[in-house]
């Protein structure tokens, strides 16, 4: 304690005033830190230093963000720091950029030389959408469309959304669209039903809290394949033309009746029933 500190004279000799001068010099700031900011990409620290005499003088007050982590994993980040932020003043603002989104991050604020550390803080950056799953090959025959599973470098994968659409180039009135949400131990989704002559366009996105991520996309096309046979319960009360012996979807027929008077011709259309595939529409052969 400097000599003559306690005195309760108002003239201090000389050499007590420059003692309690550098007594105000060896004071250690306290950092107080204020309202935290944190987005995918920023970390705001507002902070208070006390006491005011502390906080000026030969302390050299810096602030850096330091990695915390993921360190390893499909996630794993470069380690890097911040570049130093010199602090100055009684209050101010601590502002690391350029960051991780969904990471650990040490908000650190020291001072002196040696340095030594005033504050220290952890804090993980918030969420962002994710980024677009990767679709797996496809086997038509299974009519099933498979994706990866997302990691959680971006944000905790909460699900996945997938969004069906199907159309037809000969039929511009036929529109069928479908949107589906899975949960995130989901990684396939059986297509059904699967329509013949139809071009589909499949989309999927993961989601995190922060919303839906980037689409993946899928179009593929089924053939035509599915035709009306000649033979049934019902074509024995009819004549056919000689040719052909299938006919295809949205193709018709005349046929005539072996009864009269109703002998036709009368038109029957193969058409297509969702689920069952391609069928007869004899609505328009009176004999039956």
């Amino acid at each position: 304690m400097c000599p003559g500190a306690g005195s309760s004279s108002l003239q201090l000799p000389q050499r007590a005033v420059s003692c309690l001068a550098a007594e105000r010099r060896r004071l250690t700031p306290r950092i107080i830190p204020g309202a935290l900011e944190i987005s995918p990409a920023t970390i705001k620290l507002h902070w208070t230093c006390e006491p005011p005499e502390s906080c000026h003088g030969s302390w050299k007050i810096r602030a850096q963000c330091w990695l915390v982590g993921p360190l390893s994993g499909p996630c794993q980040r470069p380690q890097h720091t911040t570049s130093e932020q010199p602090l100055q003043g009684l209050e101010g603002t601590v502002t690391c950029s350029s960051l991780h989104p969904f990471t650990s991050y040490r908000v650190t604020i020291s001072g002196g030389y040696p340095a030594t550390v005033l504050y220290s803080q952890q804090v993980h950056t918030s969420e962002t959408a994710p980024d677009q799953p990767k679709i797996e090959p496809l086997d038509p025959s299974t009519k099933t469309f498979r994706w990866k599973q997302l990691p959680p470098c971006k944000g905790a994968i909460v699900g996945y959304q997938l969004n069906i659409t199907a159309r037809r180039e000969y039929n511009s009135s036929f529109l069928e669209v479908e949107k589906v949400r899975v949960n995130q131990s989901v990684t396939k989704y059986l297509l059904h039903p699967w329509r013949h002559g139809t071009n589909y366009t499949v989309t999927i996105q993961g989601l995190t809290a922060a919303g839906l991520g980037q689409e993946s996309r899928w179009d593929f096309e089924t053939n035509i394949s599915d035709t009306c046979r000649r033979e049934g319960a019902w074509t024995t009360n009819v004549t056919f033309p000689a040719e052909p012996t299938a006919f295809p979807v949205n193709g018709t027929v005349e046929v005539t009746c072996t009864e009269k008077p109703e002998s036709g011709p009368f038109p029957a259309k193969c058409t297509e029933l969702k689920d069952r595939g391609a069928v007869w529409d004899i609505s328009g052969v009176q004999c039956l």
